[in-house]
């Protein structure tokens, strides 16, 4: 779970919870409830915290156990849907006007993404 993660890659920094809450600008309580899941980070809290500890959001949430970042990957997913007859599987190939409402959808999340420059302009 989420919470657990958080308190072990906080405490291998040897940050107190106020220390941390304050480092991502939360107040300590609503941090304390992410370690013991009672609640949980919205996105762009999920982003700040990923970014301090260096670790990806996808090891936050358990999808892998790899907490390497892979600050490429939007640019790699977009590369990918770019190639004329993608594979899906093996046998599969996603047609091309499914490819334009993949790239749409892709393009209109990235949009509603923080950018990183303007994340540091409101600290």
């Amino acid at each position: 779970m989420i919470g657990d993660k958080l308190k072990k890659l906080r405490q291998g920094k040897k940050l107190t919870q106020t220390e941390f809450a304050d480092k991502i600008g939360i107040s300590r309580g609503t941090y304390a409830h992410y370690e013991i899941n009672k609640r949980h980070p919205d996105y762009q809290t999920l982003i700040k915290i990923a970014e301090f500890f260096d670790v990806s959001t996808d090891y936050l949430l358990g999808v892998t156990n790899n907490p390497s970042r892979d600050e490429n990957k939007e640019q790699k997913l977009k590369e990918f849907l770019e190639q004329p007859g993608v594979p899906y599987d093996e046998n599969t190939y996603i047609p091309e006007e499914k490819l334009k409402a993949l790239r749409e959808l892709l393009e209109s999340v990235a949009e509603k993404l923080p950018d990183s420059e303007e994340g540091e302009k409101d600290k």
